[in-house]
Parts: structure tokens; sequence; C-alpha cells
């Protein structure tokens, strides 16, 4: 499978951590949410690494997703109310979702 890539800036970036770290505390008795954690669990962490690596710029950075990784952050970012998060971070979760639905198709 080809590799996905996805250029973020560190807005997008701790958006997407702190998003992605709701997945982190929550339990669930389906096999599927736990297939969806066992794979972004770790794309969390390598997120987490670059934003604490990265300085507050604005500067794009490449976060390489391996294609079931990607598959499942876009469902993952599909489930995401926006109206339970503020207007900003709607969009940016909507920008990294069509982009990764536009490299998936």
């Amino acid at each position: 499978m080809n590799k996905i890539k996805l250029n973020l800036n560190t807005i997008e970036l701790k958006v997407l951590s702190n998003h992605l770290e709701l997945l982190n505390r929550s339990i669930s008795p389906y096999r599927q949410i736990k297939v969806m954690q066992s794979v972004l669990l770790p794309l969390l962490q390598r997120l987490i690494n670059k934003v604490i690596n990265i300085k507050l710029s604005n500067q794009k950075k490449c976060i390489t997703l391996s294609y079931h990784e990607a598959h499942y952050l876009e469902i993952y970012l599909k489930d995401i109310s926006p109206e339970e998060i503020n207007l900003y971070n709607a969009n940016v979760i909507l920008i990294i979702r069509n982009e990764l639905n536009q490299k998936l198709a």
C-alpha cells in the first residue's frame, strides 16, 4: 500500500493531537473502536513528539501515514461533531479530513 503524506502546520498538529488524545481516554467494548485505538495511539505518540520538537511557527511539517492509519484517522475525524468543538478547530478537522479523503481515493 502507498504511504499517505500530510502537510500540517503546527497549529493543525496541535488541534489533531488534542482530539486524538480523547481516543486515548476512552474505553470501549466494541472491536472496531479497539482496532481504531490500536492503530491511532502510536500515531498520537508520533504527533505529540512532533509538536514538542517544533517551534511555534506556522511552518508546514510532513507527516507520513500508512494506508490503514490514514483510513482510521479519517473515520475518527468523521465522528467528531462540529457542535462539540469550537469553530476554528472544526474547520481544521474538516480540512484534514478532506485532504485525507482525497489522498485515500
